[in-house]
């Protein structure tokens, strides 16, 4: 369980542990199977995370808690030189941009993009991956900015995270960009978009499994392109690109079954 309230002390008096029976026969089994998780690994890799913050001279305050450490660790598969690399670049762009990775927004602020409904989970489908829909429509240009984009993003994978289901199946992601406008492309500097990709491997700790992009009109098509030209080439592997009438026969295969027929309809 996470400590309540959660602590950023980098070298705490005790650390809190993991315990087994939190995770379910089948979740147990993916992770060993995927991510080469057991109680052995687990247990020497918290050790080896916690050791590495506790020793790292930059790093001021960190959470240690073990549904923190875990998502970097699972992130990549619990090679821990990977994960405390992953943790470095994500404390450094948290630094570095505070305006996307920290949230100072009031509650009606948060509300407000919330109510809009410009990033929605959709639940977990039959592979027990999480479904996250990215609604371009929703984008209100009048007041929403690339970086308040990026910052709920970040939020939403936070608040995500603190769960194992998520951190072990991963999500499989959904951008709807049939509302592609002319405001919405011209929103986004090459320096926002470079920031938006660049964080999404270097301080989202989220097990990106496939991300469907649809439909493919012309104008979503140029700003699509342009995306493709900043994103690893890892990520590249994994986007699958529909027109609308694939798209919604595909639905059926990658959705959790109570939003299929929504889905499809959008």
């Amino acid at each position: 369980m996470i400590p309540d309230p959660i602590s950023i002390e980098k070298c705490p008096p005790e650390y809190d542990s993991f315990r087994d029976e939190e995770l379910d026969g089948q979740l147990r089994a993916k992770a060993k199977a995927e991510l080469r998780e057991d109680a052995g690994s687990r247990d020497a890799a918290l050790a080896q995370i916690r050791e590495f913050i506790a020793k790292h001279p930059q790093i001021v305050r960190c959470r240690t808690d073990v549904m923190f450490l875990l998502r970097f660790l699972r992130m990549r598969k619990f090679n821990v030189v990977e994960a405390c690399n992953f943790l470095e670049l994500g404390l450094t762009a948290i630094a570095k941009h505070p305006e996307c990775f920290q949230v100072r927004d009031s509650v009606e602020e948060m509300n407000r993009f919330i109510r809009a409904g410009v990033i929605v989970p959709l639940g977990y489908n039959r592979d027990d991956q999480l479904v996250v829909l990215y609604r371009v429509a929703a984008v209100d240009t009048s007041w929403m900015t690339p970086a308040q984009i990026i910052k709920y993003a970040y939020v939403t994978v936070q608040v995500l995270g603190e769960d194992n289901r998520f951190q072990i199946g991963g999500v499989e992601l959904i951008f709807d960009i049939g509302g592609t406008s002319m405001a919405y492309v011209g929103m986004w500097k090459l320096s926002d978009l470079n920031l938006l990709f660049v964080s999404a491997d270097t301080a989202l700790p989220a097990r990106i499994k496939k991300v469907h992009v649809a439909p493919m009109v012309p104008l979503a098509v140029m700003f699509s392109n342009l995306c493709m030209g900043i994103i690893s080439t890892k990520m590249r592997e994994r986007v699958v690109c529909w027109d609308r009438s694939d798209f919604a026969k595909a639905v059926e295969e990658f959705t959790p079954t109570k939003v299929k027929g929504t889905c499809a309809q959008q």
